[in-house]
């Protein structure tokens, strides 16, 4: 039997940080996450949802918006709010720099 352990690249690790994140999510019509690296180091995770305080979409309706685009056309848009939690003070010079 074969125990060596296959260790996941710094992107594959990375991804499976962003669905476990996306779980989070409130909305119904996506459970998208994220997460904001810089030299493999997790700077935020965030998630499709409403932030802190606001009524989620799911409670009280999806808010459409209709777009415009270029040549005219137009369709509605879904707008989601991605809340950032940060795992830093994002207030310290060069968080996002």
């Amino acid at each position: 039997m074969n125990t060596e352990l296959k260790r996941p690249s710094w992107d594959e690790y990375f991804i499976e940080i962003m669905y476990m994140v996306g779980k989070r999510g409130t909305c119904d019509r996506g459970q998208v996450g994220s997460v904001i690296t810089r030299d493999n180091r997790i700077l935020a995770t965030g998630y499709a949802g409403a932030p802190s305080g606001i009524a989620h979409c799911d409670d009280v309706g999806h808010e459409m918006h209709m777009v415009t685009h270029d040549g005219g056309s137009t369709s509605k848009s879904l707008m989601k709010f991605d809340n950032i939690i940060s795992n830093e003070n994002p207030s310290k010079e060069g968080f996002f720099n």
